[in-house]
């Protein structure tokens, strides 16, 4: 497992997404796919979503014994693939649909990879595991706190999160040369809509992090 490689992609995930698709091109040019062929990626972050899981749940007064420490660690890792498979199988299937360019010299259009589009998910993913695994955590006691300003703070920091998630998975679609861009650009639209949210759900105290805390360590 190239443990160093899938390194060096979280830390370009966080500070210059795009670098990480430069990568995946060439990737391509080596071996003939775009889908990575080393699980030291996804294993990497099933560690990060299991160490932060049981942070939660021992911060948050979950009982400590192992039985609870397993299931933390359980619900984190299930609910990355179940979530990853949904947003794989999703884009996978609107790229392949809608985005594909068809050349009139080509004898075989070609299709993105699911496991491609899986791959994208985990990207996209670090940022937002990033701010909401780690950053929250650091900031449970402002977060946590009643009031108007915890509830914008923690609104703020889950819009950004969910924003950078669709960001970066639309990096990943866009750097596909035989996707249209301009197409591919529809990937972006949800982004309106989580920063429509964000204002009202702070307004009538819709606290985000209570919410997806409530149901991760009820």
């Amino acid at each position: 497992m190239d443990v160093e490689y899938a390194a060096a992609t979280v830390a370009y995930l966080l500070y210059s997404p795009s670098k990480v698709y430069k990568l995946t091109q060439l990737h391509h040019e080596i071996k003939g796919h775009y889908a990575r062929d080393d699980p030291a990626f996804v294993l990497i972050l099933c560690a990060f979503i299991s160490l932060t899981s049981v942070a939660y749940g021992l911060a948050l007064g979950s009982n400590p014994g192992l039985g609870a420490v397993v299931r933390h660690m359980l619900y984190g890792i299930i609910g990355f693939f179940v979530v990853g498979a949904l947003a794989a199988s999703l884009t996978w299937s609107v790229a392949n649909r809608y985005f594909i360019v068809r050349h009139a010299h080509s004898a075989v259009a070609q299709r993105v990879e699911w496991l491609y589009a899986f791959d994208t998910h985990c990207n996209a993913f670090i940022p937002w595991f990033f701010l909401i695994g780690v950053v929250q955590y650091l900031l449970l006691p402002l977060l946590l706190a009643p009031g108007t300003v915890a509830c914008f703070a923690a609104n703020t920091l889950y819009v950004i999160g969910a924003a950078l998630y669709v960001y970066v998975t639309f990096l990943g679609f866009v750097h596909l040369p035989f996707l249209s861009r301009d197409k591919v650009a529809v990937l972006l639209s949800p982004c309106a809509v989580i920063f429509m949210l964000w204002v009202p759900l702070s307004v009538f105290n819709v606290d985000l992090a209570r919410l997806a805390l409530g149901v991760l360590l009820s």
